[in-house]
């Protein structure tokens, strides 16, 4: 149902440009996602930090009014994201075994804005929904673990010391997608000429809908001792951003 809506959505934008006003944008993105962090003996062992994404794709205002117009826009999006997750475990007395997880998250959305905009030549504000589908989601992972005292790293079935790299595919290493496909965003944003036909688009978005699915969303301390039943964890995951895009029109 959600790929049947946002096909619409989209026939429906490409039937509006047949006569409206087109252009270009591209551009960066400030961003990451959060939620609830997995706790662990109390203590929160989860943080996060932005990383640079980008964006390109099409606009096309299809209402133009003196103070008020209503832009679409189809876009191509990267958003990215960094998770670290820190947390030691005591398996047998007098042993600690310390695991950190790092996460460099990437996913790719087709995405759909749509939104009201209210202002003049010089400066327009405006605000409006957008409808995303996931086409791929990875992470590139790096975990690294030390065992205190030294001498017993790798023996007695503990885990060897040092880092170990890896990739996580949010789709296909999953029975079900780990990324919802659909996501519905709120953007606040405003826009000003630089150029006579060249604008600077500078724009806030902030997920309203779970961006993880909690079916497949389990907990990361299970998952790095492998084991095989992983406890499920019921959390609210949001991506927000900064964006900032060149816009040229035609």
């Amino acid at each position: 149902m959600p790929k049947v809506t946002f096909t619409t959505l989209l026939a429906l934008l490409l039937s509006l440009t047949a006569t409206a006003q087109i252009g270009i944008k591209a551009g960066v993105t400030l961003g990451g996602t959060y939620g609830s962090a997995e706790e662990f003996n109390g203590d929160k062992i989860e943080s996060i930090d932005p990383a640079v994404g980008y964006q390109f794709g099409l606009t096309a205002t299809v209402v133009d009014l003196p103070a008020f117009d209503l832009r679409a826009e189809l876009i191509y999006e990267n958003r990215r994201g960094i998770k670290n997750a820190d947390f030691s475990l005591a398996p047998t007395q007098g042993v600690e075994v310390q695991t950190d997880i790092k996460f460099k998250n990437s996913f790719q959305y087709l995405s759909l804005p749509v939104l009201a905009s209210f202002g003049g030549d010089r400066l327009n504000f405006y605000i409006g929904p957008s409808f995303s589908y996931l086409l791929a989601a990875k992470s590139e992972t790096t975990t690294g673990t030390t065992v205190l005292p030294a001498q017993l790293s790798g023996q007695g079935g503990l885990p060897t010391s040092g880092e170990v790299d890896g990739e996580i595919d949010f789709i296909d290493d999953y029975e079900e997608p780990y990324i919802n496909r659909l996501n519905i965003a709120a953007n606040v944003g405003v826009m000003f000429p630089i150029f006579p036909s060249t604008s600077l688009d500078i724009r806030v978005y902030h997920t309203l809908t779970d961006v993880t699915n909690d079916d497949e969303d389990r907990s990361i301390i299970d998952r790095a001792i492998r084991l095989p039943q992983a406890r499920l964890r019921d959390d609210n995951d949001s991506t927000v951003g900064l964006q900032a895009n060149l816009v040229f029109r035609f």
